[in-house]
């Protein structure tokens, strides 16, 4: 019987393939971190985007005779917060050069409303963006604790005073 010599095959010696996977163990731990604050940023753009959005269709609103902001005397964050959501609900112009004009921002989920919330202000019957935010007059558990209250509130038949997003404001 004749004995044919073993090929020899090629593989990767242990410390090849534990150099290889240190040194991917340094990319990841490099790259992941970075990721995560892009999305974080991007989370922050998107925010601002809806807020400037919502800010722009209130003004637009306002000229055409819509009004979104409820009056009375219900706390100033609830008026706030139902603001926004009333814009985001959106209403139509019943009469003047925007008659049968849609206003609003539609598809924001509440999530979305309470990121953008924290970069408008409402002062007086203006909303505006404010593009440093308004942390230091309401703080991301604050404006989610207003939240709950007014979705509480309505969820239990009550209603903020005022005008509804169906309706529009007298001229004077």
């Amino acid at each position: 019987m004749k004995l044919t010599p073993v090929q020899k095959t090629r593989a990767f010696s242990l410390t090849e393939v534990l150099s290889v996977t240190g040194i991917l163990g340094v990319v990841a731990a490099i790259a992941i971190p970075s990721m995560v604050g892009t999305r974080e940023g991007s989370e922050s753009v998107s925010a601002k985007r809806n807020a400037q959005n919502i800010a722009s269709v209130y003004e637009a609103a306002q000229h055409a005779g819509v009004s979104f902001r409820p009056r009375g005397n219900a706390k100033q964050g609830l008026i706030f917060l139902q603001t926004i959501r009333n814009v985001v609900e959106g209403a139509t112009a019943e009469d003047g050069a925007l008659e049968g004009s849609f206003f609003g921002v539609t598809g924001l989920s509440a999530d979305e409303q309470l990121a953008a919330a924290a970069y408008l202000n409402l002062d007086g019957d203006n909303l505006r963006y404010t593009p440093d935010g308004f942390a230091d007059l309401y703080s991301p558990g604050g404006l989610r604790l207003l939240w709950e209250e007014l979705d509480d509130l309505l969820a239990g038949g009550g209603i903020l005073p005022g005008v509804r997003p169906s309706q529009t404001v007298e001229d004077s």
